[in-house]
Order: C-alpha cells, then sequence, then structure tokens
C-alpha cells in the first residue's frame, strides 16, 4: 500500500514539474523588485537566509525586509539610493514649439492651443480646429452652447 502512494507521488510530481521552472539563485548585491502589496519596489539583496528560497533584501526606503524568491524579480542596475524623480528623463518644455494659424501669417504660442498629456507626449487640436474666423476659446464656447442647447438646457 505504501509503494502505490510513493507510485502516485513521483507520477504527480512529474507532471507538475512539466509546466514549472527553477527559479535561478540571487546573490548578494543584486538588485532587484520586490512584491510589496501588488507593486514591485527596487531592492538590494543583502543575504540568502537558511530557508528554502528565503532572501534578506534592502528596500530603497532603507527597510529590510525577508521575501520568498516567488515574490523577487531581477532586474537592471540601478541605484537605489537615488529616488525615481531624479531617474526619469528631463520633460521637455513647450515654449519652442509653434504653428501658424490658418490663412494668417501671425503664429499662436502652442501653450495656448496644446497640452502635455501625463506620459509627456504633446498633444495639439487637429488642423481643422485651427481657424482665422474664430479663437480656441471661442470655438470651446460655441461647442459648449451648442451642447447645451441639444440638451434643452
Amino acid at each position: 500500500m505504501e509503494k502505490r502512494f510513493e507510485e502516485k507521488k513521483a507520477k504527480q510530481k512529474k507532471y507538475y514539474d512539466q509546466g514549472s521552472r527553477k527559479q535561478s539563485i540571487l546573490k548578494e548585491g543584486e538588485t532587484v523588485r520586490v512584491q510589496v502589496e501588488s507593486k514591485w519596489k527596487p531592492a538590494v539583496i543583502e543575504e540568502k537566509l537558511q530557508k528554502p528560497r528565503a532572501y534578506l533584501v534592502k528596500m530603497a526606503n532603507g527597510q529590510r525586509v525577508r521575501r520568498n524568491r516567488q515574490h523577487i524579480r531581477k532586474t537592471q542596475n540601478f541605484d537605489v539610493s537615488r529616488p525615481r524623480e531624479s531617474r526619469e528623463r528631463p520633460s521637455q518644455t513647450i515654449e519652442d514649439f509653434e504653428f501658424e494659424v490658418k490663412g494668417t501669417n501671425q503664429k499662436n504660442s502652442i501653450q495656448e492651443q496644446a497640452y502635455r498629456t501625463r506620459s509627456g507626449r504633446l498633444s495639439k487640436p487637429p488642423d481643422k480646429l485651427k481657424s482665422d474666423k474664430y479663437s480656441r476659446t471661442e470655438l470651446l464656447e460655441l461647442g459648449n452652447r451648442y451642447s447645451d442647447k441639444v440638451q434643452g438646457i
């Protein structure tokens, strides 16, 4: 009876192992990301602990925590001591961008016409909205009046 149990156990392990892979062993000083409340935060491996797959990691804020290998991901090298804002690329200014209003020689600053999205992309209105008859604020006001009229306000 015990032999059949061991055979079933071995067969189950064989099929389980087909869909799994071994995690690599992390070295001290290696930069990683650690899962903290469903977010991945930067950290550095301080040491491998005696428990299987357990590591002591130092977070960017100086906190030392124990984590299982399942909650640690390798990353490229970065400086954990620097805050995130200083590692990001500098944002571009939009003062340099200008465009010519259709039908006139007058140039309007793009600051009135365009804006930067959260991702940093410059969003400009389409050419069909550029008009020598109305300014952008007048067009917006006309659009608001039209929508109020349609809604019956």
